[in-house]
């Protein structure tokens, strides 16, 4: 199967949207553990994003990594195979706004394991999704989520400047245990994620983290 999937032109791409050289960095906080991660766009060519990732947690500095991301169909990893199970159309309602959406479930499966999920991409909305709903497998281990609009604008301040995000709500069940997270987007940088908040219960103990943007430059 093309690792690509099937392609589609209303999807918006978190990396293929930007020039080579267009770089985030984004600082991780909670549960006692400080990190920092770049993420570089390395290369850009017709079917792939390549991006390289350079991680350090406190005065350590890890190996760097790279990632290739297919810019067309569903922005699958290189190397995945993907099926497409249905699509159809579907409206979305978001507060008091209603918009016209394609919803594409398919099947991505890699060496690690696999998952079906199901996308309504929407050409009008800000980042070009409005909600995701998957079933991840890793061996016997399985992860259900919701990710949901929940605004459609809010401000936040990136790396001292103001931009207009869309915020995401995420509800995850899996064998670590359940947790939520409010993720902050924005299509003027690269990656679009600017921020975003997770709480994870485990038994009795309830951990937060915080991730956000402290970087970033458009080439």
């Amino acid at each position: 199967t093309d690792p690509k999937g099937t392609e589609t032109t209303i999807q918006k791409h978190p990396w293929g949207s930007f020039k080579v050289g267009s770089s985030v960095t984004m600082k991780n906080s909670g549960m006692g553990v400080m990190s920092e991660m770049k993420m570089t766009l390395v290369n850009l060519d017709a079917d792939f994003a390549t991006v390289k990732s350079e991680m350090k947690m406190g005065e350590n500095t890890m190996p760097a990594t790279e990632m290739k991301m297919a810019l067309k169909g569903y922005a699958t990893m290189a190397g995945s195979t993907v099926k497409e199970l249905s699509k159809k159309n579907e409206d979305l309602k978001i507060g008091d706004k209603t918009f016209a959406c394609e919803a594409i479930e398919i099947e991505e499966t890699t060496t690690a394991g696999s998952c079906v999920r199901t996308t309504w991409y929407c050409k009008d909305a800000p980042t070009g999704v409005l909600q995701v709903v998957a079933k991840m497998k890793m061996g016997e281990t399985e992860t259900t989520s919701k990710t949901t609009v929940t605004k459609l604008e809010d401000a936040v301040t990136v790396a001292g400047k103001e931009l207009k995000c869309i915020v995401f709500e995420t509800v995850s069940d899996g064998a670590m245990g359940k947790s939520t997270s409010k993720l902050w987007q924005t299509d003027q940088i690269p990656g679009f994620s600017a921020k975003m908040e997770t709480e994870m219960k485990i038994g009795e103990n309830t951990m937060k983290t915080t991730m956000e943007v402290i970087a970033f430059e458009v080439k």
